[in-house]
């Protein structure tokens, strides 16, 4: 069934998203869209991703040379603060745009191949017509994600609570007290 996700046995309970493109890339010009919530689970370092990611794609038959796909993917990450590291949930949206060629169609690279070209790297189609999604929504969100986050605008950072008498290193206080003594 075109769109539905099956288990991969390699990812941690999330599902290959495959798709039959078998009959649309003989029809130039023919699209297939792809509008789905995706059952995602992605942890990064400074990141979780809060599934499902919503999915707005839109498969384009480029004839015998493969697809195209291009859209969107929405969703949120919960997240730390970079100044108060407080945790806070963060939406995002990013676009995707890939190309997918038949397995026959792509280059052979030789020994004297020195230099990788943008056609180098796409997606393939595999021998049942299918293409497999996942590794395309996966890393288009993982590239597109900042670096930091911040909860708002005005975030001042941590909140320290110090007593009023306890200011300054303790380590020092016998350096104050010399130098106290060196006053009077």
């Amino acid at each position: 069934i075109p769109g539905v996700p099956i288990m991969s046995p390699f990812e941690r309970n999330c599902p290959l998203l495959r798709v039959d493109v078998s009959q649309l890339i003989e029809h130039l010009g023919e699209t297939q869209e792809v509008e789905m919530p995706y059952e995602l689970e992605l942890d990064g370092e400074d990141y979780t991703v809060v599934s499902p990611v919503q999915l707005h794609l839109t498969l384009l038959s480029i004839g015998d040379e493969g697809i195209l796909v291009q859209g969107s993917v929405s969703g949120e990450v919960s997240v730390k603060c970079a100044r108060c590291l407080k945790p806070f949930i963060e939406g995002f949206s990013v676009t995707v745009e890939e190309e997918y060629k038949r397995i026959s169609k792509l280059m052979t690279v030789t020994a004297a191949d020195k230099e990788l070209g943008a056609e180098d790297f796409v997606y393939t189609i595999d021998s049942d017509g299918h293409i497999d999604l996942t590794e395309v929504v996966r890393q288009n969100i993982i590239v597109n994600l900042p670096l930091k986050y911040i909860c708002q605008k005005n975030c001042n950072g941590i909140e320290w609570d110090h007593p009023k008498e306890s200011l300054g290193d303790p380590r020092f206080a016998k350096l104050k007290d010399l130098k106290g003594k060196a006053k009077k």
